[in-house]
C-alpha cells in the first residue's frame, strides 16, 4: 500500500512507517527533521551569496571610515543607506572577517608601581620564608583618640 504523508512527523504519528525507515530521507529516529539534531545545516547558495554581499557593504562602509569605525557606526552607515540590519550581525560579520575599529583610549594600567617610590622597610623584621601552616592570626586594633 503506498500512502503518501507531507512530512516525517506525520508518518510515525499515522503509523504508515516505520521510523527506521525515515533516517535515509533526513529524519531522525524520533521524527524530528535531521536539521535539528544538533548538525549544523548546509546553507544553500542564495544564503551565502547573501551573506557575501553583506559582507562586502560592512567591508566598504568600514573601508571608507579608513578603518576606524566600530560595529555601531557601521550599522548606522548601513541603515541610512536603507538596509535593515541588526548590530550584532554587523560585529559577527566584522568579527569573522578580522575588521576591527579604532580604539582611542589608552589601556590603564593600575598594579605598575611608580619606579621612584622608595622600597618600604619591614618594621617587623618578618620572616615569610618558613613552610609551617599558619595556625593563628593577631588583629591588632589602633584606636586614634
Amino acid at each position: 500500500m503506498l500512502v503518501l504523508v507531507e512530512s516525517a512527523t506525520e508518518a510515525i504519528e499515522s503509523s504508515y512507517v516505520e521510523a527506521d525507515c525515515l533516517v535515509g530521507i533526513g529524519a531522525s529516529k524520533g521524527g524530528v527533521p535531521a536539521s535539528t539534531s544538533g548538525a549544523r545545516p548546509v546553507r544553500s547558495a542564495p544564503t551565502r551569496a547573501r551573506r557575501q554581499a553583506l559582507a562586502e557593504r560592512i567591508r566598504a562602509v568600514h573601508l571608507a571610515s579608513h578603518g576606524t569605525y566600530g560595529s555601531a557606526l557601521v550599522t548606522a552607515g548601513l541603515r541610512d543607506a536603507g538596509m535593515m540590519i541588526n548590530e550584532k550581525k554587523v560585529a559577527r560579520v566584522k568579527r569573522k572577517f578580522h575588521l576591527v575599529g579604532v580604539h582611542l583610549r589608552k589601556r590603564v594600567t593600575t598594579t605598575m608601581p611608580e619606579p621612584s617610590d622608595a622600597v618600604v622597610p619591614d618594621l617587623f623584621q618578618r620572616d615569610v620564608t618558613d613552610d609551617a601552616p599558619i595556625t593563628q592570626v593577631t588583629i591588632l586594633w589602633s584606636i586614634k583618640p
